[in-house]
C-alpha cells in the first residue's frame, strides 16, 4: 500500500513539474544581437541581427527549436529498430 502511495505522489509531483516547466519555457521574449564592428552581408535591408531568446541563447531564425520533456521521454522510450545490429557491430570509433 505504501508503494502505491509513494508512486502516486511521485507521479503527481513529476506531472506538476513538467507542466510548470513547459509553461516557464513557453514564456520567452525574443530579441536580436548585432555586432556593428563585424562586416557581414545582411540578408535584407531591415536586418535586425541574430535572434536570441530571453536567456541570451541564439535561436534559429527560420525554424525555432521547441522541445519539451515529453519529447525526451518519447525518444528515450521508443523502440530502436537497429538495436540488434548496433550490439553486433564490431567496428568502434
Amino acid at each position: 500500500m505504501k508503494k502505491i502511495i509513494r508512486l502516486s505522489l511521485f507521479t503527481i509531483t513529476l506531472l506538476l513539474f513538467l507542466v510548470a516547466y513547459n509553461v516557464i519555457e513557453k514564456e520567452t521574449e525574443e530579441g536580436f544581437v548585432d555586432n556593428p564592428d563585424l562586416i557581414t552581408v545582411a540578408p535584407h535591408s531591415n536586418w535586425k541581427g541574430t535572434p536570441v531568446d530571453q536567456n541570451g541563447r541564439f535561436t534559429n531564425l527560420y525554424q525555432p527549436f521547441d522541445s519539451n520533456f515529453g519529447d525526451l521521454l518519447k525518444w528515450q522510450l521508443s523502440k530502436n529498430p537497429q538495436k540488434k545490429e548496433k550490439k553486433e557491430e564490431q567496428r568502434r570509433l
